[in-house]
């Protein structure tokens, strides 16, 4: 055989012979083997198998199969993605890579595991069921049983579905426990049975969740369990320093490196930094316990980095594997010579090593991530401001600024507290993950954007654009270097870098000078209207420009060109704020659901027939369904497609409707859920959209469930309704029924079946590729003659149904506004707070012909919550309801004139009667009632009306005297044992007896009970003489000099209870100066005053009490904090008023409606009660048009008026005030004010009052 001969039949054998060598290398690596290892993200099949060629060049041992393609272990059960990890794994064996492994996370969602498991209280696992750890464990044999070619697992423990910490055991005592619990159990399937490898991912939000995680990690059991740790503390972010835990734990450990970058542009724009890479993996690679890396090697999609200039940071770990000395010119210059060609090298060296300082000058602001995931947002995304903040981690918290800034700025006191909107910093879920942020008192809630910082941001901005301009030349200067499609697809790379930092420095600019253009006109300077015509401009511009944009474009998780859509809602938006027109009635109380932190159990919608719950966080269920007089309070409504309920991105509350938009496997999902108008109905329309290029079947299920009753009495909880009912289901319409009724539910999904076991619908439809369909389902509750025709009418007429509702509420709110003045303000928070407030009287008009009025008013009303009307809610905004509709506010005085007051506090909605137990401010809410009534409409008459068989005067007379005697001299009264109904304390502090606070209020009583008999022509003198006697004894018997407080005195002995129910009085007359300057004096915040509000109880009061939100401690009574400022207001304390205005302004932004109680100390409201839309919430409403703007009216029916300019907002105006037969309007600056009357203006000094 010949020497040829020899060679040629050598590299047969070599071909034939390597593969088996390739398979036999298959297997979990070892404990002692490096690990080099890449993720692929993207269930792009060609792309996956793609980078897999590469790996051999890479000496790639390791893979990692997550997200898009098994990102749950349970995800094998589908069969698409178990047959793509499937070909994955075969083709990476092949190709040589020892080790496959899946992706992980438990525990999943909740309703995953079987109900059997979820014993505990709200559906909690219980784990101290030995059954639920069996069948955890049985079920990951069966998954494994589905892929037995893979080599392991990646198992994240944290940030799953149902968390493990919130599951239920008194075995497993703290959540290191449940953790390692979980881990443990996994762990003894994957590793000692089956013999695989698994790696125990993990990463934190908060130093205090890191100790969590190594507490569990201290508990793992099995000594083979490995780590993963990523390269920073969280997310993937250019600025975060490396993680400080990595590979010092005594485990083996792996470091995950996002080499695409999920924040950083995605390989859609440049991100080519191995010297940030080089440092990294040069720290890490010298701990103790660190065995390798795993890079992530795209972001979904089509972004794959192999090919691309992005595999630069690839390359970096490689040759830092091979010669850890190497530098990081060595490696642009090999990399550049390798796949470009060396004499590129020059040209694109420059171009590349500038992608670091372009994406963290453009996606980054002044050392914080100004992007979600790389997309374009600066005004809703939190986590930019609390979550992302690298200072999170520094120590001190210091971020050094360079391009062209060249500032050292504090993450927190400078960036953060100028470039968060206020809503951020005034509180969010987010605020548990920087604790010291907030001990530190470094974020204050006011605007603090200005001038000095806009420069800055600009200047950065600036540099961004410079330095991409300056890559493009590069590239340009290159292209006689470079072969023509390699040119082309540099060019556009850097091309997009370039228009991305341009519309970057636009946006940018436009948003923080509106930012500072909104403080007034005092800021309003030279360079902040340039900058915002400049903006203006240049956003149309590069938004054109990118939208117009022809080449190819990598997608996955990012859609650049969607940028240019979000830039123009910028421009838009603030377009119209500089010009603005007048908002439409439709969107005048919607609330967009990122600002909405009210909880799914008290979210809900109503149409003044119908209420029912709206489960916000998906697309397609809601509950608990409630039309007077029938009830279903166990009511469940809940779509699944793909067996899943479909998670809700983005959605938008209306008072009668909520609009839901999602995604899952590639279909578009949105849903409208209304109430129609005038129907006891709810309707829901389901549109979805085939986005792939591939046809889907969808599997569609929607579970039904509940009984109802006739209900007849509405109390404060809810009705607790839920007889059983025989269920007919046919033809996709199911009747269910009862002695009481019937609910009927229809849809018109094609061949629906019922499948009664499992109490749901099942169904499967086809959409073609970018096909789109619309569904719909319909339901009414009623009385037994109520018909499947009605129902299915819903279903064909659904367009028109829609449209109707959303008509009639247009109509209710131009009547509500045309009725009651509008409101504007340069703080558009005051704006909102105004506007908010008013919602109430929508929300909770009940028009049910079986009330006892028509329309009716409730306490609450949203979800069914507190239908019964208490004389305390209706009594607070005694002096705005009037001017809303005079009418109703005369019916409802009169019904509760019609029970005896004295013994009861509200009455029955369907029967009118009495109920309750006496409150002791019900005589002063009566009489309040009446004197507004009287006194805002000129409806003397009234006082002469027979009710119940005596005059309304006589009723004024009867309450103000309650318990007094005009022969005697005044006592103060003591309400015993029953006084203990005024504040209901929970932690059994008393306050009950002699009260300073409600006897404080029969002064109010006497004085305005005296005025109104001037009106009647019958003054009684001796009123307002025992009035002054009250406030004379008051202050003798009750009053500490040393204390600067009341006491209560109970069976002889005398206590203090600071509550801020005497603020409330401030200003009325029943305090002299020496008490009312005592009494405020505790207004500060060691004691009363609070981030978010007011305490409803003194912080050093032992009886505070944090989860008592409405009286005794943790926030306050809706009502009190609007009432306390009015009263600051009219009294003259404006900057005390300003203050605790400011302070709870956030209520506005934050809540479609507002409850019974407020947190003071962060953004939050009392959530166990039923009371979740309280009617005096517009209260607030009031103190905007008789505390702000001093609107008083006489008793012989002048109107005074004498406004005061808030600090926060040095312009308001109120438009349209109709009172006592009179239009008035108010436009008011820090200098003067404008009152036109009855189109007759007059210009006072601001401080000067003007009587008409």
């Amino acid at each position: 055989m010949t020497a040829k001969k020899l060679v040629i039949c050598l590299i047969a054998l070599f071909q034939v012979v390597l593969p088996l060598f390739a398979n036999v290398a298959v297997g979990p690596l070892l404990s002692g083997e490096p690990i080099r290892g890449w993720t692929l993200l993207s269930d792009n099949l060609a792309q996956g198998k793609s980078t897999v060629d590469r790996a051999k060049d890479y000496h790639i041992n390791h893979l990692q199969l997550s997200h898009d393609i098994i990102h749950d272990l349970r995800h094998v059960r589908d069969g698409r993605r178990r047959e793509l990890a499937q070909k994955l794994t075969d083709y990476a064996h092949k190709k040589g890579i020892q080790e496959v492994v899946l992706w992980d996370r438990a525990l999943y969602d909740l309703n995953y595991y079987p109900v059997a498991f979820r014993t505990a209280r709200d559906g909690k696992i219980d784990l101290d069921n030995p059954a639920f750890w069996e069948w955890l464990k049985n079920d990951y044999r069966e998954m494994l049983d589905l892929v037995p070619d893979i080599q392991g697992l990646v198992l994240t423990f944290i940030e799953t579905g149902a968390r493990v910490e919130d599951q239920y055991s008194t075995k497993l005592t703290t959540s290191q426990q449940k953790l390692a619990a979980v881990v443990n159990a996994i762990a003894s399937v994957v590793i000692d049975e089956r013999k695989l490898n698994l790696y125990a991912r993990t990463f934190s939000y908060s130093d205090a969740e890191y100790d969590q995680i190594i507490g569990a990690i201290d508990l793992f059991d099995n000594p083979n369990i490995r780590l993963m740790m990523k390269e920073v503390p969280h997310d993937f972010l250019l600025t975060h320093p490396d993680d400080y835990y990595a590979g010092t734990l005594a485990r083996p450990t792996i470091i995950e490196f996002d080499a695409t970058g999920e924040f950083n542009g995605q390989g859609v724009i440049a991100n080519t930094w191995p010297q940030l890479v080089m440092r990294r993996w040069g720290n890490f690679s010298k701990r103790p316990h660190v065995i390798g890396y795993t890079a992530r090697t795209d972001r979904y999609g089509d972004t794959g980095i192999i090919g691309q200039p992005g595999e630069i940071n690839l390359y970096a770990l490689k040759r830092m594997g091979e010669q850890p000395d190497i530098s990081v010119d060595e490696v642009y210059r090999e990399f550049i010579t390798d796949r470009y060609g060396a004499r590129a090298v020059p040209y694109l060296e420059k171009a590349f090593a500038n992608a670091f300082d372009i994406v963290t000058s453009t996606l980054y602001t002044l050392g914080i991530n100004t992007a979600s995931h790389s997309s374009l947002v600066y005004h809703d995304y939190v986590s930019s401001y609390i979550r992302h903040v690298s200072g999170k981690w520094l120590d001190p918290p210091i971020a050094s600024v360079r391009h062209n800034v060249n500032k050292e700025y504090h993450y927190w006191k400078d960036v953060v507290n100028h470039l968060a909107p206020v809503w951020v910093k005034a509180g969010d879920e987010q605020f548990e993950e920087i604790p010291k942020v907030l001990a530190a008192g470094w974020l204050h809630p006011r605007e603090c954007m200005n001038e000095r910082y806009l420069k800055d941001i600009l200047t950065e901005k600036d540099y961004g654009v410079a330095l991409a301009s300056e890559s493009l030349e590069q590239v340009r200067m290159a292209r006689a270097s470079l072969k023509a499609k390699d040119y082309q697809e540099l060019y556009a790379y850097f091309e997009r870098t370039w228009l991305t930092a341009s519309l970057h420095r636009a946006v940018s600019g436009l948003y923080f000078a509106h930012r500072i253009y909104a403080r007034g006109a005092a800021f309003r300077t030279p360079f902040v209207m340039e900058t915002l015509n400049k903006g203006l401009v240049e956003t149309e511009k590069y938004s054109q420009l990118i939208s117009a944009y022809e080449g190819n474009v990598p997608r996955g998780e990012w859609n650049w060109r969607a940028d240019a859509d979000k830039a123009m809602a910028y421009h838009a938006k603030i377009k119209a704020a500089l010009n603005p027109p007048q908002k439409s009635p439709l969107e005048t109380f919607a609330l967009d659901g990122s600002r909405n932190i009210m909880k799914e159990q008290n979210f809900g919608i109503i149409n003044g027939h119908a209420t029912c719950r709206v489960n916000y966080q998906d697309v397609g269920t809601i509950s608990s369904f409630f039309a007077p007089p029938y009830a279903s309070s166990d009511f469940l409504m809940e779509l699944r497609l793909f067996g899943e309920k479909v998670r809700t991105r983005d959605y938008k509350w209306y008072p009668f409707e909520v609009q839901r938009t999602g995604e899952i496997n590639g279909l578009a999902v949105s849903s409208v859920t209304t109430l129609p108008a005038g129907k006891k109905a709810g309707l829901m329309v389901i549109h979805l959209k085939n986005q792939t290029n591939d046809s889907l079947v969808v599997p569609v299920q929607l579970h039904l469930q509940g009984g109802f009753n006739y209900v007849k009495r509405w109390d404060f909880q809810r009705p607790d309704a839920r007889d059983k009912t025989s269920n007919h289901a046919e033809n996709g319409v199911m009747v269910r029924e009862n002695k009481d009724g019937r609910l009927i539910i229809a849809t018109d999904f094609p061949h629906i079946e019922w499948f009664e076991l499992g109490s749901r619908w099942d169904t499967r439809i086809r959409l073609a590729p970018g096909e789109a369909r619309e569904y719909h389902i319909g339901l009414e509750l009623g009385g037994t003659a109520l018909s499947q025709d009605t129902v299915r009418s819903l279903l064909t007429n659904a367009d028109n149904e829609v449209a109707a509702a959303r008509q009639h509420h247009i109509e209710e709110v131009n009547q509500l506004l045309d009725r009651l003045p509008r409101f504007h303000a340069s703080d558009k928070r005051l704006e909102d707070y105004y506007y908010r407030s008013l919602v109430t009287l929508l929300t909770n008009k009940w028009e049910v012909p079986e009330f006892a009025l028509q329309p009716y008013y409730g306490s609450g009303a949203v979800i069914g919550g507190s239908v019964t009307l208490h004389l305390w809610e209706f009594g607070l905004p005694a002096q705005i309801f009037p001017l809303y509709d005079a009418n109703i506010a005369r019916a409802h005085i009169k019904q509760f004139l019609k029970v005896d007051i004295t013994k009861r506090s509200r009455f029955e909605p369907m029967t009118g009667e009495g109920a309750g137990s006496w409150y002791q401010v019900n005589q002063d809410k009566i009489i309040e009632l009446i004197y507004y009534y009287v006194v805002h409409t000129g409806d003397v008459d009234f006082l002469n009306e027979v009710v119940d068989g005596l005059s309304v005067y006589d009723h004024v007379m009867k309450n103000a005297l309650f318990g007094d005697d005009l022969k005697k001299d005044v006592v103060l009264v003591d309400y015993g044992d029953e006084g203990e109904n005024h504040l209901e304390l929970q932690r059994g502090y008393p306050y009950r007896g002699v009260m300073p606070d409600v006897n404080a209020l029969r002064y109010l009583s006497y004085m305005r009970a005296y005025e109104l008999t001037e009106l009647a022509g019958k003054p009684i003198a001796a009123l307002p003489e025992r009035a002054e006697a009250l406030k004379t004894l008051l202050k003798k018997e009750l009053w500490s000099a040393r204390d600067k407080w009341f006491y209560f005195e109970n069976n002889g002995k005398r206590g203090i209870r600071y509550t801020n129910f005497m603020y409330t009085l401030i200003g009325t007359g029943i305090f002299d100066e020496e008490v009312e300057q005592g009494l405020l004096s505790h207004l500060n915040e060691q004691e009363f005053l609070g981030d978010y509000g007011i305490h409803s109880i003194s912080k050093l009061d032992p009886a505070y009490d944090q989860n008592d939100i409405d009286h005794g401690g943790g926030g306050s009574y809706v009502a009190f904090p609007p009432l306390i400022c009015q009263r600051f207001y009219n009294a003259g304390f404006h900057s005390e008023a300003d203050d605790l205005l400011e302070r709870h302004l956030w209520w506005g932004e934050r809540l479609p409606y507002w409850g019974d109680s407020k947190v003071a100390n962060y953004l939050g409201y009392r959530e166990d009660t039923p009371l979740q839309s309280d009617f005096d919430a517009c209260t607030a409403a009031q103190t905007v048009i008789f505390g702000l703007f001093g609107v008083k009216v006489e008793l012989d029916g002048r109107i005074t008026v004498n406004p005061t300019i808030p600090s926060f907002s040095p312009e308001i105006r109120l438009e349209g005030l109709k009172i006592r037969g009179r239009e008035l309007t108010i436009e008011a600056n820090a200098e003067e004010y404008i009152v036109t009357v009855d189109g007759k203006a007059v210009t006072m000094k601001l401080g000067t009052l003007v009587t008409f």
